[in-house]
């Protein structure tokens, strides 16, 4: 079972190829956890500068990833962690998927109410295309991706991210919906900005 290709034939078929290339529209990503793993192959051939390079309309204008998980070719999620499983995760070798054990504490611990993947290299990163459109939103006070985790991320891949660092915790989208809803407007309006002509 390859569930990581899953993923990325789930995200581009219900996702991006219907937005993109059937409706010619243009889309901002945002990509959070695991789903930048699977997001960073996705991507391939859908951002914006290169379909206007080709004469399509369309495409993905920028990146946000939120404390999620960067990687180059050949890497796999486990080895990004560093080989051995978090203390709240419960990996099941038969299928390959990985079960949280505290969920609450792990994902949402600044939420107030409560509230998988394998080891499946990436075989494709199209991160690379989108060079001044690439926002890594950091949060410090993850307990599910450790800050020292994002950073490692955001170095080891070997392009430029704009870091903002955010003091929030691994699910600020529940925690904080109003801050970091003005805040991906205003990334977005930045990324339109760098496709307008004077």
């Amino acid at each position: 079972m390859d569930v990581l290709t899953d993923d990325v034939d789930a995200l581009e078929g219900a996702l991006l190829y219907p937005l993109i290339e059937q409706q010619g529209r243009d889309i901002v990503l945002y990509l959070h956890s695991y789903a930048g793993f699977p997001g960073s192959v996705a991507i391939a051939g859908y951002s914006k500068a290169e379909r206007l390079a080709a004469g399509k309309p369309g495409g993905i204008l920028g990146l946000i990833y939120q404390s999620a998980f960067i990687s180059n070719p050949g890497d796999t999620l486990l080895q990004m962690i560093g080989g051995n499983y978090a203390p709240w995760q419960n990996p099941n070798t038969q299928t390959g998927l990985v079960s949280v054990i505290n969920p609450k504490d792990t994902f949402y611990a600044d939420v107030v109410e409560p509230l998988a993947t394998t080891a499946t290299d990436l075989t494709y990163y199209g991160v690379a295309a989108y060079d001044n459109r690439r926002v890594y939103l950091h949060t410090n006070q993850d307990q599910a991706l450790p800050p020292f985790a994002q950073d490692a991320f955001v170095a080891g891949i070997g392009v430029k991210w704009n870091v903002i660092k955010l003091d929030t915790s691994h699910s600020l989208f529940y925690s904080e919906p109003q801050p970091l809803a003005a805040l991906l407007i205003a990334t977005t309006k930045g990324f339109l900005a760098t496709y307008r002509k004077d």
